[in-house]
């Protein structure tokens, strides 16, 4: 306390400007003590009290439509079970590896979890908690749980399949042998599937072949082999890494059943679908996503192929829709082009015609997809493919994306646990103990804001605290790597989407990116800065109605803003700033080090000529002998058209300029006062003190000397851009005066923003007017004394 109080009484008594001086001489003394020595574990307590997000990004996905639950594993072994709202249970494996599978029980409060390490952990939805852990006997590389029952079949590395009970936590002494040996190794499976309509038959997909297995018979019904024989293009181009005139096998790679349990497609490593019927092993049609008859010998590729060979088919899902006869095939992968990111889909009528499908488009995503599932509206039949309503993507990125199934498939908002993933969280801050007032303001907005975005239609619901808004009243503001700006209400984590603020249209793709933020609760200020030295702050809409001065530059996107008188809090910061002056008007350039603060001075109405009262001036300081006298501004009156794009170029040399028009020289506010600013002097003989001396005897154009201003470069300090969302920020100000990274930010309740960059410079903008109010430079100070020097600057204004 006792060097808080010497700060105080060094600002009561010299001002701001004293406070650099006694964190240099007494702070670093104080700040290489250690503050945490007098502290214990015993102490502390330690717990958690909430939980936002996931700690990794997503590696799996499972649904489960008539719990309504949507399961997420992670890399790290932690998994979120979402359901409804913003409801979310998390479980965690024994070890933090990476989840390789997941499935639901449907309607059962189980979880099934498959890891990196080929441990089956089951989990107990209710209590929360592992029931099982045990280890497969080989490398599991797909799994399947029956519906209706409680055995999971889960193929391993060496072509045989296994079955595990889910409810008694052991193998079942039953074993599906390999099917499919090739020649001295064996093949390995890679994927199985259930009858839509008989849970006796299941298909098994080796990498050689598929074959139909009858589970109470033990015996093969089918086996399908696709073969391209010699002079058919099949999924690789002629002149690819095959020779045309060879017989080829490609790999399988997924297969799915035919809703109505008749036929089966199977997708392959170079992007060939062959659709079987069960009545025959020779296929009925393969094509490509875009081509047809790629097994028949003499077949010219309707357009020349770019590549080489095709994206792998690696997921396909056969739905049937509401009517309970038209049918809905979608393929991810398959496509010739490495840049095209999406789900291919077929539509087909009640007696499918593989070649022209009724129609036939691309749900286009951003990023690569690594899986998808539906969500169907409540029914888990048909291997969970019964009328869906949502399709859920699990992108490269390892975060959601969801979207609706009819057509044009409108984007669907995810859960709040999971819109921290992609985009990417940056940074995040929780803002406590708001007021009534403001909390209120912040979660309810206005009244005209657009209408809500569609969630996914998962109706569970999971068992959560009681809610604690109307205790804490907790905001959190976070950043994400799509320069975004979102809210969020503390206790329950519920989505504030009409505050978010999309801030990357401002810059190029890539260009940019979020490195430090705050938020003023009271002042409803944000600003954000970047890496590339840009920071831009907004206001939100309704509570500032503040007036813009001509220093802000006003683009074409933006709209017209009103002048509204500003508010007496300018008039405060105006005399604090004044305080803050340098104490002789005698030096003409300022000492390396020194604090230079300009005072503010009220702008006059544009497009008038200057006011001058010769009564309002001082009469000029008597110049000491080591330094040279000021020169007079001459021809005061001088007229000059006021534009922006006309603005006077700043000479280097010391001969002095004719005083500009009052719009050029807001331009260069601060650095370019409107008027003539009497400076600070001590009395002297014949004098009285500050603010009784008599008007000088001199002629009305003349003007009083006037110091020389730092260079700063011929453009406006902040330009004006429409946001694009509906939010209730509708317009930022957008300032490129930093050369370097932006380092720190803060921002006081009167709205008051300072930024320092990585150059160490520091300087105090206020949001209300546009207007530089402080510039200081902190090369050579700690980081711990640099930001107490900004608190207390910002506590002293």
């Amino acid at each position: 306390m006792a060097f808080l109080n010497k700060l105080k009484a060094v600002v009561q008594a010299e001002g701001a400007r004293g406070i650099r001086q006694v964190l240099q001489k007494e702070g670093t003394k104080r700040f290489a003590q250690d503050l945490s020595a007098n502290l214990s574990v015993d102490t502390l307590d330690f717990c958690e009290t909430r939980r936002y997000g996931l700690p990794a990004l997503i590696s799996a996905i499972a649904v489960d439509p008539v719990q309504g639950l949507l399961a997420s594993g992670t890399f790290k072994g932690a998994i979120a079970v979402t359901g409804a709202s913003e409801t979310t249970c998390y479980l965690e494996l024994e070890e933090a590896v990476s989840v390789k599978m997941i499935a639901f029980q449907p309607g059962s409060p189980v979880l099934v979890v498959v890891d990196a390490r080929n441990a089956i952990t089951v989990f107990d939805l209710i209590k929360k908690q592992r029931l099982f852990v045990r280890n497969a006997r080989n490398i599991v590389t797909c799994m399947e749980l029956l519906p209706g029952t409680n055995w999971l079949f889960h193929g391993l590395k060496d072509g045989t399949v296994d079955v595990f009970d889910v409810y008694r936590g052991q193998a079942v002494p039953y074993r599906i042998p390999n099917l499919m040996p090739e020649g001295n190794r064996h093949s390995m499976v890679v994927a199985l599937q259930a009858h839509p309509k008989d849970n006796n038959q299941l298909l098994i997909a080796y990498n050689t072949g598929v074959a139909l297995w009858n589970l109470k018979q033990k015996t093969i019904i089918r086996v399908f082999i696709f073969e391209i024989p010699p002079g058919a293009m099949g999924g690789v181009a002629v002149d690819g890494m095959f020779n045309s005139n060879e017989s080829r096998f490609p790999h399988v790679t997924v297969v799915a059943w035919r809703p109505d349990g008749q036929g089966v497609v199977i997708g392959y490593d170079d992007g060939c679908l062959a659709f079987f019927d069960l009545k025959v092993e020779k296929p009925v049609l393969a094509r490509t996503i875009h081509e047809v008859n790629v097994n028949i010998p003499g077949v010219k590729p309707l357009v020349e192929r770019a590549t080489a060979q095709f994206v792998p088919i690696y997921q396909i899902t056969w739905c049937l829709n509401s009517n309970k006869e038209d049918t809905t095939l979608i393929v991810a992968g398959g496509t010739s082009s490495i840049d095209m990111y999406g789900l291919h889909v077929f539509e087909f009528s009640a007696k499918p015609d593989y070649r022209s499908p009724r129609r036939q488009h691309t749900l286009t995503t951003e990023s690569d997809i690594l899986d998808f599932a539906v969500l169907p509206r409540e029914s888990p039949w048909y291997n969970s493919a019964l009328d869906p309503i949502a399709v859920l993507i699990l992108t490269n990125k390892g975060g959601i994306q969801s979207f609706g199934f009819e057509a044009p498939h409108p984007r669907y908002i995810s859960p709040s646990c999971l819109q921290l993933v992609e985009p990417k969280l940056v940074l995040a801050k929780v803002y406590t103990q708001i007021s009534p007032y403001h909390y209120n303001r912040l979660v309810n907005g206005l009244s005209r804001r657009s209408p809500p975005a569609h969630r996914i239609p998962l109706k569970g619901v999971l068992v959560l605290r009681s809610d604690e808004n109307r205790i804490n009243r907790d905001i959190m503001v976070t950043a994400h790597s799509d320069s975004s700006i979102r809210f969020w209400e503390g206790a329950s984590f519920r989505p504030l989407h009409h505050l978010t603020v999309e801030l990357g249209s401002l810059f190029y793709k890539y260009q940019s990116e979020i490195v430090a933020f705050e938020y003023s609760v009271y002042s409803q200020v944000l600003c954000v800065g970047f890496s590339n030295g840009t920071w831009v702050y907004t206001h939100l809409e309704g509570e500032s109605g503040l007036s813009r001065q001509s220093s802000v530059a006003t683009t074409i996107q933006s709209s017209v803003v009103s002048t509204i008188p500003e508010e007496p809090a300018i008039e405060r910061v105006s005399e604090t700033m004044d305080k803050l002056a340098i104490s002789t008007a005698n030096e003409s350039q300022a000492k390396p080090g020194q604090t230079m603060a300009i005072p503010f001075i009220e702008p006059q109405s544009p497009k008038q000529p200057l006011q001058q009262d010769p009564a309002s001036f001082q009469e000029p300081v008597p110049q000491p002998r080591d330094t040279k006298p000021v020169q007079h501004v001459q021809d005061p009156s001088e007229s000059i058209e006021p534009s922006i794009s006309t603005a006077p170029h700043r000479s280097d040399t010391k001969d002095t300029l004719p005083m500009p028009a009052p719009e050029d020289l807001e331009y260069l506010v601060p650095f370019e006062p409107l008027d003539s600013v009497p400076p600070l002097r001590n009395p002297i003989e014949g004098e009285t003190s500050r603010g009784q001396q008599q008007p000088p005897e001199q002629h009305p154009q003349a003007q009083p000397p006037r110091e020389s201003s730092p260079s700063l470069p011929p453009r406006p300090p902040f330009v004006q851009v429409s946001l694009p969302n509906g939010a209730e920020f509708l317009s930022a100000f957008k300032s490129n005066t930093h050369l370097g990274r932006i380092n720190k930010m803060a921002l006081s309740e009167c709205g008051l923003v300072a930024v320092s960059d990585e150059f160490y410079s520091l300087s105090i903008t206020d949001s209300q007017t546009g207007k530089a109010l402080h510039v200081e430079d902190l090369k050579g100070t700690t980081i711990c004394i640099a930001l107490l020097y900004v608190s207390f600057i910002l506590l002293y204004c």
